[in-house]
């Protein structure tokens, strides 16, 4: 299997399985045609939002009520065995 010739000229290559990108004017560069172009108001890093906005207002809405089903399993009575 050849090389690129971005691997070549760069010396480095991507991962193609996480292709996101988020950049302005990507539409100039032919290098990253096959990515998945990600709007910066929806960017997630390591699985949290980075900017303020509806993305990370979900994420926080999320959370909240992953913590209010595990206080309501919490003080559930247990069950008798």
């Amino acid at each position: 299997m050849s090389a690129s010739p971005v691997i070549l000229k760069t010396g480095i290559q991507l991962n193609a399985d996480k292709r996101d990108i988020i950049m302005v004017e990507i539409n100039t560069l032919t290098t990253f045609n096959d990515f998945i172009h990600v709007n910066k108001e929806n960017m997630i890093l390591l699985g949290a939002p980075v900017l303020k906005g509806k993305t990370q207002d979900k994420f926080i809405k999320d959370k909240i009520n992953d913590l209010t089903r595990a206080v309501d399993l919490a003080n559930s009575p247990k069950p008798i065995r």
